[in-house]
């Protein structure tokens, strides 16, 4: 637990000194791989098959959100890389994001 802790605080220090964002990718493949590690039951083999599609499609990382097959996944991806990632899956909902001090909009109705 201390290890995902530990990557929260390195990539709150990035977002507030506007560094290179991609390490949040980095980051966030570091704390799947620490999940898998903590719960070997909380990535099933779909979850796997996805994550797997999605580096191999250009995702620097990404997390599940959500819990009980109701939840869903945000992939870390290159602007540069963006287009062929999307392109190479054929279900769910593409929702841009950006980072702001704006807080939280609602983005889909």
């Amino acid at each position: 637990m201390s290890k995902t802790i530990n990557l929260a605080r390195e990539c709150k220090k990035i977002i507030e000194k506007k560094g290179d964002l991609d390490q949040i990718g980095h980051m966030l493949a570091e704390s799947w791989e620490i999940k898998r590690e903590m719960n070997s039951i909380a990535i099933t083999p779909e979850l796997d098959r996805i994550w797997d599609k999605a580096r191999a499609a250009g995702a620097i990382g990404g997390k599940v959100l959500g819990a009980g097959g109701g939840g869903f996944c945000i992939f870390w991806v290159k602007n540069e890389k963006r287009r062929s990632f999307l392109d190479s899956f054929d279900f769910g909902t593409y929702v841009p994001i950006d980072i702001s001090n704006a807080g939280s909009i609602c983005l889909l109705k």
